[in-house]
């Protein structure tokens, strides 16, 4: 399968839809671990909605009890809630369509069948450790032939120099792991490890994307 070339996360649903569309295929079971808000959830379900039989949602939606993990997305409880409750709201159209599973991303992956997901975007934690355990888990999850695909295309070093140029506060470490340890590959080289090991290409935003998208198909 061939996937045009795309600028950004939303270009891709369309290219990636296109390319099943030539192969005969389509969209039924999708999968977002990391939702945040709902935002991209949102865009899954309104590209596949034709197709789309189940998207799941994974998130704990909760505070994250832990001193190394530094990131944007661990906030207190009330925030999480509020989080959970905009994600209902942007995706009202589809309700029928959802599958909740809020909790931790190694404890609901249990929860879809292993070569079921025709999609499947991680945008959960951004630490090497983290982001590589969340790989592992969810790539037998996905079809023969189907994408697993993620956000953040990028080394702890990247993060912090990106961070500072749009002028935000440097609150987030992704060097730090959830166990304490030290990686400064974060979600790049989670990533880029996985897809050596295993023999393949990773495909990645090239436009106007700051926090690039990556995207490996599985043979």
């Amino acid at each position: 399968m061939r996937i045009a070339p795309f600028r950004n996360r939303s270009a891709l649903l369309t290219h990636y839809k296109t390319a099943l569309e030539n192969a005969g295929s389509c969209v039924e079971y999708s999968c977002e671990v990391g939702v945040w808000k709902g935002d991209h959830s949102r865009d899954i379900c309104t590209y596949y909605q034709n197709s789309l039989k189940k998207h799941y949602l994974v998130d704990p939606w909760a505070p994250q009890e832990t001193q190394v993990y530094h990131d944007d997305c661990n906030q207190p409880k009330e925030v999480q809630e509020a989080c959970l409750e905009k994600t209902k709201e942007q995706l009202s159209r589809w309700t029928d369509r959802l599958h909740f599973l809020r909790g931790l991303s190694l404890d609901m992956c249990h929860e879809i069948p292993d070569d079921s997901l025709d999609f499947c975007y991680i945008d959960a934690r951004h630490d090497y450790l983290g982001c590589k355990e969340d790989i592992e888990a969810y790539w037998p999850k996905v079809k023969s032939g189907r994408i697993l695909a993620g956000h953040d295309y990028l080394d702890a070093e990247e993060c912090k120099i990106l961070t500072k140029k749009l002028g935000w506060e440097v609150r987030n470490d992704w060097s730090l792991c959830y166990d304490g340890s030290v990686n400064h590959g974060a979600v790049k080289g989670a990533v880029n490890e996985f897809a050596e090991r295993n023999d393949l290409q990773v495909l990645v935003t090239y436009g106007d994307e700051r926090w690039n998208s990556w995207v490996m198909v599985k043979p």
